[in-house]
């Protein structure tokens, strides 16, 4: 739990230091244009007619939950890159804290290439929420290839088409670490609560040369102000970062409950009293624990731009950091992200020839799903299976 005497200055304020686009309350406020939210809200009700929810009351009041997974959505709330593309985004300090990490493990100093392994994911979050639109969604055997300026390359794959999952893998020069692993991405539309709610399912690994490996999966994410109020991204949850081999464990908890010591005086003391302020839902909180259950290290700090262990300072976003963003390689696959019509089309500003590639493409890969599915109740048959149905 969080003491307000760990989180909070004297004057009651939040002691760690967060970006300007922080929201008062906790998260990141987006600062979209009046265009860009009527084009979204326009969106979201697109999808609600879809769903047939115009006939259930207003938002704040009933309503359900929906998978949006499947949902085809208009290009025009679309941004001209794949997710394949923007699945990195979150990794823009790979060549910064991994490289330190690498360092740190040749010299077998397992502490510090845990706390730089979370330095590494926790500074990455505020970059992973993007403005600019929805990415595409990635077909089936889609391909990106990019590469850092520090050499570091970029691997990313679309492996399944239902349910969606995307590899990725970053490897460091001249080898010394590997970022590996898939997600699953899912969302579910909030209706009653005016939030979209998503999550990747999958673990993401962290690979040393000298063996180390630290396993580790994202949190949940919330789009809050779909349709009404401001527009905040919020992450919550735990993260669990696991080094097996150097048995070292860390929970990582976003926006941690207070701890409420009981008062004295009564009803009439807490009448007049006022209430502290609680820290931003952006505050995370950890311990590093090692062999026998002995607490190696604390960790606190914010998503939003600060990060600390047992009060040491390891990133602070006023840091002269470069913020590292890969370049596509110069002779891709033919299957890369960047050569797909609906999104060339999206690039030069056509909305309706990209929207027209952008059906066309969802078409192909419904008949080559049901061709899949065929398939596979043949080869069923001559084993002597009964064929599944429903895939």
């Amino acid at each position: 739990r969080t003491s307000k005497k760990e989180t909070m200055d004297p004057q009651g304020e939040f002691r760690f230091e967060r970006m300007p686009e922080a929201y008062p309350t906790g998260g990141y406020k987006c600062t979209l244009s009046e265009e860009a939210i009527q084009r979204q809200s326009g969106a979201v009700w697109d999808m609600l007619k879809q769903f047939g929810f115009l006939a259930l009351s207003s938002f704040g009041g009933g309503g359900g939950d929906k998978d949006l997974i499947g949902i085809s959505l208009p290009v025009r709330i679309f941004e001209p890159r794949s997710y394949c593309q923007r699945v990195v985004d979150g990794f823009w300090s790979a060549p910064l804290y991994l490289k330190t990490a690498a360092e740190e493990a040749q010299a077998e100093n397992h502490l510090e290439v845990m706390k730089n392994v979370i330095t590494f994911v926790i500074s990455g979050l505020h970059a992973t929420c993007s403005q600019d639109g929805k990415p595409f969604n990635p077909i089936l055997g889609e391909t990106y290839q990019a590469k850092y300026e520090d050499g570091t390359d970029v691997y990313c794959e679309q492996s399944s088409h239902h349910p969606p999952i995307t590899n990725v893998e970053l490897v460091g020069p001249e080898n010394k670490w590997r970022l590996y692993g898939y997600g699953e991405w899912k969302a579910a539309l909030k209706i009653a609560s005016n939030y979209v709610e998503g999550w990747q399912k999958g673990p993401l690994v962290v690979e040393f040369n000298n063996g180390t490996k630290i396993t580790f999966s994202l949190p949940k994410v919330f789009f809050r102000g779909l349709v009404k109020g401001d527009r905040v991204i919020e992450y919550d949850g735990t993260i669990r970062f696991e080094d097996k081999k150097n048995d070292l464990v860390c929970d990582l908890v976003f926006n941690p409950p207070d701890e409420q010591p009981q008062k004295s005086g009564g009803w009439m003391s807490s009448m007049f009293s006022s209430k502290p302020k609680r820290p931003p839902t952006d505050y995370v909180k950890g311990v590093i624990i090692g062999k026998g259950g002995k607490q190696l290290s604390k960790v606190e700090g914010t998503w939003m731009g600060n990060l600390e262990f047992d009060g040491k300072k390891y990133w602070n976003y006023k840091d002269k950091h470069t913020l590292y963003a890969p370049t596509p390689v110069d002779n891709p696959l033919p299957s890369d992200s960047r050569f797909r019509q609906d999104l060339v089309e999206l690039q030069k500003g056509d909305i309706d020839s990209a929207q027209d590639w952008k059906n066309k493409l969802e078409a192909k890969q419904r008949r080559e799903k049901g061709w899949r599915n065929e398939g596979k109740e043949i080869r069923q048959r001559m084993d002597g299976e009964e064929p599944e149905k429903g895939h």
